[in-house]
């Protein structure tokens, strides 16, 4: 157990009065600290002139800044902690006592305490708390010692909007708050694990199926529900990205040029993967990417949109999906061979989207309708 006489503290000078304070960290919570009058400790860490409640809100302002960096590139290196990294998982089948089990795919937090000097918290109160390069390295110092001296006594850390530090099995380990990891999901919201249970070989078949037996049955039964999961239902998301951090690349192409004034006879959901194109419409060959701008339920909503995107320059198609019985309509802007083409596309797309778009992967064939082919 450490020595709870033994914590770490941020010494500041109140600019209105003059009066010195002790910021101490206990072991519940680095964000809801006891502020007390006292005088200068040999070892604390030193900020001078600056409000202590300002101190405590710039910590939660730290806090956030860490969350949107984690989100918007992926990782980052906090002095004195560590290295947070978000790492994609695709979905994937396990098997069970009873049957099968589909798992949608997510984004996880990973955390490694290597708390190495040069990291990111200098830059990002600079960038994203709008302070002065002096300002920065004053709170980057006095934080980096602050969460070194409570990993060493293994005091429990915990920054709102971003998660929490303890003790685990011997390792100073991270949990992150469900906010955070929420946003860092946002593209697959709705999607929910699946679990098939095995069919008795002698149990009566409800529905027509040429097989062979139950096995057949099974293997059947899986690869629809599959194809919900990993195909209506989310088809294969490469990853959410950031309007504010793309990364640049060469190799774009735009969708295939429709007419417009064309009639159109096919029907709105589903189309089957090879079959032909209508004129209001384009094919996304599988494998191919396209930027996913949003998704509705409603058509009256999806032509709302369509127009107010179109009016703004963009090329607009919808992709439309099926699950459950229920359909949805993705409005998809471009086709692109590769994704890094998608990304770099998306620095010279005329504005007025939001920052909730994705990448998306086709996993077949897939057409594409215009307005008038909805």
């Amino acid at each position: 157990m450490p020595d709870s006489g033994r914590r770490n503290s941020l010494l500041i000078t109140d600019s209105r009065t003059g009066e010195n304070f002790n910021i101490l960290v206990d072991n519940t919570s680095l964000s809801d600290m006891d502020v007390k009058n006292v005088d200068k400790p040999d070892n604390d860490i030193v900020l001078p002139t600056v409000d202590k409640q300002q101190v405590i809100q710039e910590l939660d302002r730290f806090s956030g800044a860490l969350a949107g960096e984690l989100i918007a590139k992926g990782r980052v290196v906090v002095d004195g902690l560590g290295t947070f990294s978000v790492i994609h998982e695709h979905a994937k089948r396990e098997s069970t006592g009873a049957g099968s089990r589909f798992l949608p795919p997510r984004n996880r937090v990973t955390f490694e305490p290597r708390p190495a000097s040069g990291g990111d918290t200098a830059r990002l109160a600079v960038e994203r708390l709008d302070m002065t390069t002096a300002q920065a390295a004053q709170l980057s110092h006095a934080l980096t010692g602050m969460f070194q001296s409570s990993r060493k006594q293994s005091l429990e850390i915990n920054l709102r909007g971003f998660g929490s530090f303890s003790m685990v099995d011997g390792l100073y380990g991270f949990q992150p708050e469900p906010s955070l990891e929420e946003l860092l999901n946002s593209a697959y919201d709705g999607l929910k694990t699946i679990d098939i249970q095995e069919r008795p070989a002698d149990a009566p078949i409800q529905v027509p199926v040429k097989t062979g037996g139950g096995g057949a049955f099974n293997k059947v039964a899986a690869v629809l529900v599959a194809g919900v999961l990993l195909g209506g239902g989310g088809y294969f998301v490469v990853r959410q990205v950031s309007l504010d951090n793309m990364v640049a690349s060469s190799g774009r192409k735009a969708l295939s040029p429709s007419h417009e004034d064309a009639k159109v006879s096919a029907p709105p959901l589903p189309v089957k993967s090879g079959a032909p194109a209508s004129q209001d419409s384009v094919t996304l060959v599988k494998g191919r990417f396209t930027v996913v701008a949003s998704t509705f339920t409603s058509l009256k909503t999806v032509h709302q949109e369509m127009q107010r995107l179109s009016e703004l320059g963009h090329r607009v198609m919808v992709w439309p999906v099926a699950d459950k019985g229920r359909h949805y309509y993705r409005l998809v802007i471009g086709d692109f061979e590769t994704h890094l083409s998608a990304l770099d596309s998306l620095k010279t797309m005329p504005k007025g989207l939001t920052k909730n778009i994705y990448i998306q992967q086709a996993p077949k064939n897939v057409v594409l309708y215009g307005e008038k082919g909805l």
